[in-house]
């Protein structure tokens, strides 16, 4: 009966990341294609479809390794009427999971190098930056970025064993400011960030996506520094038959976007358009789609 059906784990003990083998006995009375086994962390169960070959003492194994930095007694736990017999060994139905046996597995806290880091530490306003930190599971307890300009805020990232914090700040006036991400009173990391007065807007349209080898989509990109967005505007060399992109937003920099509409074969003319209608940058289009 499943009753007499045991799940062995080993080892059952051990600092993260710890790499565990669960198994259980090949003949045991129960239908191989429906068992799965809930890890007892943040981790998927997983079926033991296929997986109870080879094994020289006749038993259905399957590893998982568990990665949490935060140390804790996890029950590991067999189930059945999951659903787990899918190709993908995914258990598709746990709410009607039934538990056939438990396996108690220890694992004492590893550690991780905590960061914290910005995608740019200087330019002029308005600029903008992103920021990413990561920490050990312990310190996630009110984790916040300080912009350094009297803002505050991020977006938390986790995973079974790191937790992240990242958040985009757009710097609208020059100065020298410091960021920081905490969490209570600990302070992960800092960084300066140094914004220079904003200066004539400019731009520049990467050469390598001037050339396209399809009528559509049509990417083009590049480069711009004192704007936000920009947009494009197309034409045939004569300046006739124009049409603009949507508005493009500049991303720590970098701008990019896709033509609204097939271009045949041939020569076009491309024009950044900032602020004020003034073009900032303009190339030329070179379209050969076989």
């Amino acid at each position: 009966s499943n009753n007499s059906v045991s799940l062995t784990a080993s080892p059952t003990s051990g600092v993260a990341p710890l790499s565990v083998s669960f198994s259980f006995p090949a003949n045991a009375q129960i239908n191989l294609q429906d068992v799965g086994i809930d890890f007892g962390d943040a981790t998927p169960p997983s079926g033991f479809n296929g997986l109870c070959g080879g094994l020289a003492d006749a038993r259905c194994g399957i590893s998982h390794t568990y990665t949490d930095t935060l140390p804790g007694t996890y029950t590991a736990k067999l189930i059945s009427g999951a659903n787990c017999g899918n190709e993908s060994n995914k258990c598709t139905n746990l709410s009607n999971a039934q538990t056939i046996s438990t396996a108690k597995v220890t694992v004492t806290g590893g550690s991780i190098a905590e960061s914290f880091s910005a995608s740019q530490t200087s330019g002029s306003a308005p600029l903008e930056v992103t920021f990413k930190g990561i920490v050990s599971c312990s310190d996630v307890s009110g984790l916040t970025i300080n912009y350094g300009d009297g803002v505050s805020g991020g977006g938390y990232l986790s995973s079974v064993c790191t937790t992240g914090i990242s958040g985009t700040h757009n710097y609208a006036n020059a100065g020298v400011y410091t960021a920081s991400l905490y969490t209570g009173t600990k302070t992960i990391g800092s960084v300066t960030i140094n914004v220079s007065p904003a200066g004539q807007p400019s731009a520049a349209i990467d050469q390598s996506s001037l050339t396209a080898s399809t009528n559509y989509p049509i990417t083009i990109s590049g480069t711009a520094s004192g704007v936000t967005a920009l947009y494009l505007a197309v034409s045939d060399l004569n300046g006739n038959n124009a049409f603009a992109s949507d508005t493009l937003t500049v991303h720590n920099g970098i701008w990019s976007g896709t033509l609204p509409k097939s271009l045949a074969n041939g020569s076009y003319k491309v024009s950044a358009i900032g602020p004020g209608y003034v073009s900032l940058a303009s190339g030329t289009l070179t379209v050969s789609s076989n």
